[in-house]
């Protein structure tokens, strides 16, 4: 019975999801399979020449590293005489570009079969040299002919489908995160009390534990703009926070100052930046950590402080977990010899400290609990 119309155009839909199957084989980062064009390219009485034209590689976003190309072929045909029919297609795809290969050169596709032909005839090329992204920058040619050696045929038809595989190119690492603003006259030995007397807000405590468990351990600092009275064109109001961390034995380990401008923010790790650089050799476990608030230049203490902390807990019961809890520094009352004190030794450190003692400066934007 022969093939009609509808029969036809269902035979070549089948041919080509067979083509696309055997293209999908193909595992990693891909393009395609694509169809190359025309699709099918269909030659009367199954006798002819022609070309198939298939897609460039598009290299994603960010470019790529093109690792391997590969050329599906099917073909087929259709309405043969009765008895025995055989159609052989070839397939030879152009280089692109001087020094790409494929392998085999010429792909040889036999159909054989009787009314309707048999199975497709399929097939496929490599590029086995000269494969990178420049050189499929454009798009690939095929060469195809097509021949009856065996009976005859009303047409034949030829598909390709090509398939990049690639490794995407990293995207590149993220900028460092600018530096604070620079805010000159900050010194955490030379704090004063100014006219108004201490605002409440100056002088902030809180405390950290479990600092031998690493990320364990952060803080975000903030400026209210409490202390600014200047909107426009330049906003004042600038604070020096300076961070004293103590020792439980009362000893302080390291001090340094942290500007903060109105609404900005800015973080300390405890880990990274208050006890990597101790003025003693001993590295505590835990700490308590006072932060000042003062105007630059005058460093007299100033309103608009805002801190938080993240510190770990071990969990209720048994098995060694641990919690993370994130709470506001306190408010706390300071007096005259508590900064008399803290600024004497933050002195002495930077004097004799021979560097040690003088933590880490603080970076602009906030820390997660995982960061050191």
């Amino acid at each position: 019975m022969s093939a009609g119309p509808k029969s036809a155009a269902k035979k070549l839909l089948f041919s080509s999801s067979s083509l696309l199957l055997l293209g999908m084989t193909v595992s990693g980062a891909t393009q395609g399979p694509t169809f190359c064009t025309p699709n099918p390219l269909i030659f009367a009485n199954g006798v002819g020449n022609g070309t198939l034209t298939c897609p460039a590689f598009v290299p994603p976003v960010g470019g790529a590293t093109l690792n391997s190309v590969t050329i599906n072929f099917t073909s087929d045909y259709l309405l043969g005489s009765a008895g025995t029919n055989t159609v052989v297609m070839n397939f030879t795809p152009v280089a692109p570009a001087a020094g790409v290969v494929f392998t085999p050169p010429t792909v040889v596709t036999t159909v054989t079969g009787g009314t309707s032909s048999g199975a497709a005839g399929m097939g496929s090329t490599t590029a086995s040299a000269g494969v990178s992204t420049a050189n499929f920058a454009t798009p690939v040619t095929v060469n195809v002919t097509s021949a009856v050696t065996l009976g005859t045929v009303t047409s034949s038809a030829g598909f390709g489908q090509i398939t990049y595989v690639f490794t995407a190119t990293p995207p590149p690492p993220p900028p460092p995160p600018p530096p604070p603003p620079v805010i000159v006259g900050c010194n955490a030995s030379t704090l004063t009390v100014g006219p108004g007397g201490i605002p409440a807000d100056a002088f902030q405590v809180r405390y950290f534990s479990n600092l031998n468990i690493p990320g364990s351990s952060t803080i975000n600092i903030s400026n209210s703009g409490a202390s600014s009275t200047t909107a426009f064109p330049t906003q004042n109001g600038n604070l020096c926070v300076n961070a004293f961390a103590f020792s439980p034995d009362e000893q302080l380990v390291s001090c340094c100052v942290c500007p903060v401008t109105p609404d900005g923010l800015a973080s300390l790790s405890v880990g990274g930046d208050l006890i990597s650089n101790t003025l003693t050799p001993g590295v505590p476990t835990s700490l308590v950590v006072k932060l000042l608030a003062s105007t630059p230049v005058t460093n007299t203490l100033a309103g608009g402080l805002l801190a938080w902390g993240t510190t770990i807990h071990a969990a209720p019961g048994a098995g060694g977990n641990f919690g993370l809890t994130e709470t506001p520094f306190s408010q706390a009352t300071l007096s005259t010899a508590e900064l008399t004190r803290i600024t004497a030794l933050c002195g002495f450190i930077q004097i004799t400290g021979s560097g040690f003692g003088i933590c880490k400066s603080c970076r602009l934007g906030g820390l997660g609990a995982d960061k050191q």
